[in-house]
Order: structure tokens, then sequence, then C-alpha cells
């Protein structure tokens, strides 16, 4: 099925289309989102959302497609949330800060974080190997 490109901007990054849109969504509200950005690509394979507005401490991208080099280096379904920079200035998004964003995503980083869907780091997967027993319970007692 394809993509409804109603209200959706595009975008060609790699000679690669995709989609991206900023829309006011509730669900992640206690996460503590209220405007998220999506990027999903044209075979809907790469879908990425991003809060608006994050705090730096918790700030993640999670990404619901079945690619995601960032993570894992190769492909893997269901949702993965890794800890990222900040790309927005003042809550303004700019097809150059999707761009920052799906390269970003697209770059295999061993180094990446995983967290929780709160933004503290995931101890269930891998990757937290990088950080010590008191890194890890000082970002959980920062919540």
């Amino acid at each position: 099925m394809a993509i409804s490109k109603k209200y959706r901007r595009k975008i060609v990054v790699n000679d690669r289309c995709f989609f991206w849109f900023v829309t006011e969504n509730w669900s992640y509200i206690e996460a503590g989102w209220r405007f998220v950005l999506s990027i999903i690509s044209e075979d809907k394979h790469f879908n990425v959302s991003y809060g608006l507005g994050q705090l730096e401490a918790y700030r993640y991208l999670v990404s619901m497609g079945s690619e995601f080099p960032l993570k894992n280096g190769g492909t893997r379904k269901g949702y993965q949330r890794v800890r990222c920079p900040q790309w927005e200035k003042d809550g303004a998004v700019t097809p150059a800060i999707v761009r920052q964003i799906i390269e970003w995503s697209s770059t295999y980083d061993p180094n990446a974080i995983k967290v929780d869907w709160k933004g503290r780091p995931s101890t269930s997967g891998f990757l937290c190997q990088n950080l010590s027993d008191e890194e890890l319970s000082e970002m959980y007692d920062r919540r």
C-alpha cells in the first residue's frame, strides 16, 4: 500500500525518496513530546519519529521500520529507540534538518545508546556495556 502524500513534504537523499511531516501527537505526551517529526521512506522500510522540544538528558529517536543501520547494521522489525543529538532550533524543522536526521540514522554506530520509552538507557539490549553501573544508576536516578 502506498503512503499518503497529502500534507507531506518530499525529500530525496542519496537517490532515495522520503516523505516527512510534523504532527501534534498526544500518544507521545507522556514521553514529553507534543509535536513529532516523522520521516518515512517510499518503501516504508525506513520509518523514524523524533519528538520536538525533548530534554537533552532524555532525547532520543524512534525507529519503527525494518531498516535502521545506526543501531544494528542490518534490518530488524519493531521499535528501536536510540539517544540522538538535537537538530531543531526553537521547534523549527527544515529540509536540511530532515536530511541530517536521515543521514545520521543511516550510518552504523557501534557506540549508539539504546534507550527505553522514557529516554533512559535500556539494560535489556546490547550497547549498554559501554556504561558503568554507576553511570546507569545515575541516569535512572535523574528521573
